[in-house]
């Protein structure tokens, strides 16, 4: 039930009919959405789809299938770079990009994380005498950097054991389906925010299931650190996501708590640190929302 529909969230807080419709909907939709998934996992359930026998050098858990992997994404997008050079934009986009010159006041509140690799490129451009240029070069490493997050995807399916048929899937999807390839050339924050998201979901599934590299080891510790940094960065609402989550892993990693305590309490202190300077040192203004 779209509010971009009605226009306005406040009818569904401050009307009773709104309100019961917003249940509703969200009730159906959930339940449907929980009905997809649990066929979906029994499907997957039974049938094997496994790796059996001896695992070829290719597209498996190595590097080399790793960087095929991405260059194939990656050489798949191309077109729609070539189309749409120097990449998709939107009236926020003008407004992070004329933040990133220096032509508005810089504001929070499309994130300054994102701001400033937009502005990191932009003024590569500018000394090589092309804005245009630049817009580019970030679409370029947002392409670059996408399809890298998502080649390690695939690749952890292959640590998992997951077998070629469904992980080729997974890669044709990713490659080929037109939607990914028109939002690597979108300049928004949630673009690389949704890769970021995706890594730390699957950094969290192997703390899951393997608490002890995870969390004893400083592989396994850095990683975390560095893509929960990333994701409180990348969008405002992280950081909340991320303190709400913070329980729920005491609770469910309870034995480790006192490997989770100095990872969040590090992480906090990385996000401090970089509101301080983002807001009372360079005197961003702060998000109105």
């Amino acid at each position: 039930y779209s509010i971009s529909t009605t226009s306005h969230i406040t009818q569904y807080v401050y009307s009773v009919k709104g309100f019961a419709k917003l249940v509703v909907y969200l009730s159906g939709f959930t339940f449907l959405f929980y009905a997809l998934l649990a066929l979906f996992f029994r499907f997957i359930q039974a049938n094997d789809f496994s790796n059996k026998g001896s695992e070829t050098a290719w597209f498996t858990n190595n590097t080399r299938s790793f960087l095929l992997v991405w260059l194939a994404i990656f050489l798949c997008w191309l077109p729609y770079f070539l189309i749409f050079c120097p990449g998709l934009m939107s009236p926020d986009t003008v407004t992070v990009m004329s933040q990133a010159i220096g032509n508005e006041p810089l504001t929070a509140h499309h994130t300054i994380f994102h701001t400033a690799l937009v502005s990191f490129f932009l003024h590569i451009g500018q000394a090589l005498g092309s804005l245009t240029l630049g817009t580019a070069f970030f679409t370029l490493f947002q392409m670059i950097a996408l399809s890298g997050m998502l080649s390690f995807a695939i690749r952890y399916l292959a640590y998992r054991n997951v077998g070629k048929v469904l992980r080729l899937c997974v890669l044709l999807y990713f490659a080929l389906f037109p939607v990914n390839g028109l939002y690597s050339v979108t300049i928004w924050k949630d673009i690389l925010f949704g890769g970021i998201t995706l890594v730390l979901f699957l950094l969290m599934v192997e703390t899951v299931h393997c608490p002890q590299r995870m969390l004893r080891t400083a592989s396994g510790v850095c990683s975390l650190c560095v893509f929960i940094v990333l994701f409180c960065l990348a969008r405002n609402n992280g950081g909340y996501a991320f303190l709400l989550f913070i329980p729920f892993a005491a609770i469910y990693l309870r034995r480790y708590w006192k490997n989770i305590l100095p990872i969040a309490v590090a992480c906090c202190v990385l996000i401090g640190t970089y509101n301080y300077v983002a807001f009372s040192v360079i005197g961003a203004q702060k998000p109105s929302v």
